[in-house]
């Protein structure tokens, strides 16, 4: 392990490089042709983002696949893509992400390289045992999270005074039968290790990093996932930045002690068990995401990212609700006399057009509908819609105390919908209430103590 979350750290850190005396660029999707060989180099920056150079002399004519004449915006195709297969000077193949290349640049072409970045890169080899199943993800810059188990290291220096040093730094969890330890390292790392015995999927790692996102409130990336199954082992180095931004959104919960770690590692768990569901459709936790993401703007920006993001989450997740106060019976024949009305054709139209939207169910009436069968306070539902309905017109938005107070309501309405749908009923900061930021605060470093 400690040679991969040394790889891991030198990706972040920008130390990472790799000579690579065989550089290939295959041409999707069969990968067999190549189009493009040469030798180079594979290196991260300071903000941990990969890139490659590849020098080489082109095949000519230069393949269709390098130029890609089609316009900007346009929409390309998988066999459009190529390749990157690297050999490094350890003799690890690293493979690629499909690459997009265009070469529009004389220097290319005159000087023969090829310098581009990449998303990942995957190396596979030999697990140490054919019956392991294990997948193993290293994180950057630990988010806060409790840890209720300690790991007591000695010391004994030259003069025989042997001492000891305990820190809280790790929690250990069974996940489907799977036994979970996550660990904070003393260099601001959090490491995630799942091992059973039978198949572990492909898709828990990302599923792993979606349910602790949601858990601290920001979207983490690890930077090296490592997954073996069947004898295999394969590594995937992830391109950054690995930054923090700064957030409006709460974690849903800010309980971080120790006596706290059961409660919030359930909460990953449930998210986790959740997302893992057949029926659990990928573009919710994209949603879920991108309310995290747009949390990173502007007050007003992120007030309407984040209603839009409840509305798609409800249209998921909540029964249809057909409109209040509208009998259909009535609204249908209605409709059926406006047909045969021969007044002005466009005003018909769209009075038709009008009475048919009442007939479908609105994400407004969802939302109260859910709200009255948990016992939850309409207000809720109201900021959202206020804010919602303002926004998405053109309303002004000013960052004063009634605008922070109507988005930090909708934050708890986007927790509470999130909580009941994934079945939690732990510990929410109630923020739409005045003083919910007390929060409690823990050293970001490992408590220690010697003795």
């Amino acid at each position: 392990m400690s040679d991969d979350l040394d790889l891991a750290q030198d990706l972040v850190s920008g130390k990472l490089d790799l000579l690579c005396p065989k550089m290939e660029l295959l041409e999707c999707p069969d990968y067999t042709t190549i189009v493009m060989s040469g030798s180079g180099v594979i290196r991260s920056n300071e903000r941990g983002q990969l890139t490659f150079r590849l020098a080489g002399k082109f095949l000519h004519p230069i393949p269709s696949v390098l130029t890609n004449s089609k316009p900007d915006g346009s929409v390309y195709e998988f066999e459009d893509h190529v390749m990157l297969v690297a050999t490094d000077a350890e003799g690890r193949e690293w493979r690629s992400n499909p690459l997009l290349i265009k070469l529009r640049h004389p220097a290319e072409f005159l000087r023969n390289y090829i310098n581009r970045p990449l998303n990942f890169l995957g190396h596979a080899r030999k697990c140490i045992s054919k019956n392991l199943n294990r997948i193993t993800l290293y994180i950057p810059r630990n988010p806060a999270v409790p840890m209720d188990r300690a790991t007591v290291t000695e010391h004994t220096p030259n003069n025989g005074r042997c001492s000891k040093k305990w820190s809280l730094d790790h929690h250990k969890r069974l996940i489907t039968g799977t036994e979970f330890e996550f660990r904070k390292t003393e260099d601001d790392w959090l490491v995630v290790q799942g091992q059973r015995d039978s198949f572990i999927p492909c898709d828990w790692a990302g599923l792993m990093s979606h349910a602790i996102s949601f858990a601290v409130g920001e979207t983490i990336r690890p930077a090296v996932n490592v997954r073996c199954a069947n004898g295999h082992e394969h590594l995937e180095l992830v391109s950054g930045p690995f930054l923090k931004y700064h957030s409006l959104l709460t974690r849903p919960m800010n309980e971080l002690g120790a006596e706290h770690a059961d409660t919030f590692w359930g909460l990953v768990e449930r998210f986790f068990l959740f997302s893992q569901q057949e029926n659990t459709p990928i573009d919710l936790l994209t949603e879920i995401e991108a309310v995290r993401g747009g949390a990173a703007m502007p007050l007003p920006t992120a007030g309407l990212i984040l209603a839009i993001g409840i509305e798609a989450i409800a249209k998921f997740v909540l029964p249809k609700s057909p409109p209040s106060g509208w009998d259909n019976s009535a609204r249908s024949d209605l409709i059926e006399h406006l047909k045969e009305w021969t007044g002005d054709e466009h005003t018909k139209n769209r009075v038709i057009s009008w009475l048919n939207s009442k007939g479908e169910p609105r994400v407004k009436d969802m939302l109260y509908s859910w709200a009255t069968e948990n016992g939850l306070s309409h207000e809720l539902v109201v900021a959202w819609s206020k804010l919602r309905n303002s926004r998405a017109h053109g309303g002004q938005s000013l960052e004063n105390q009634s605008s922070y107070d109507t988005y930090y309501a909708i934050v708890e309405l986007f927790y509470r919908l999130i909580y009941w749908t994934i079945d939690y009923d732990g510990p929410l900061i109630e923020t739409s209430k005045p003083g919910w930021g007390e929060e409690s605060e823990i050293d970001s470093e490992s408590r220690t103590h010697d003795q």
